[in-house]
């Protein structure tokens, strides 16, 4: 796709997720893990939050949550941005969702918790 005054459209170096998994299940007073991993986000952000359209629980590193138990582990330069929930409770299982935003779309990754 070429526009007038634009650049040409790469499709292989979009942004796109790389397999992980997508259910976790762990015990109430645990660290939980859920995983994310992305490729070609360049200066995109990734963006955690419950999958119910709530608001943003992460944007990059920066944490918008009031719990301090939620943080984001990512290996630098690399692909992995990790939802990390310290002292796992049981009102923490539902559907969480990673997300991109590019111009062209919003990629989203569901990952299911599981706490018992």
């Amino acid at each position: 796709v070429l526009c007038r005054g634009q650049q040409p459209l790469d499709l292989y170096n979009l942004p796109r997720f790389l397999p992980t998994n997508t259910n976790f299940t762990y015990k109430v007073g645990q660290v939980a893990v859920l995983e994310c991993s992305i490729e070609n986000l360049e200066d995109k952000k990734v963006v955690w939050r419950l999958a119910s359209d709530s608001p943003p629980i992460s944007v990059g590193y920066m944490s918008f949550s009031e719990d301090p138990r939620y943080s984001v582990e990512h290996d630098n330069g690399g692909t992995k941005w990790n939802l990390v929930i310290r002292d796992v409770q049981l009102k923490d299982s539902g559907v969480y969702e990673c997300q991109v935003s590019s111009r062209m779309r919003h990629l989203r990754h569901h990952v299911t918790l599981m706490v018992i």
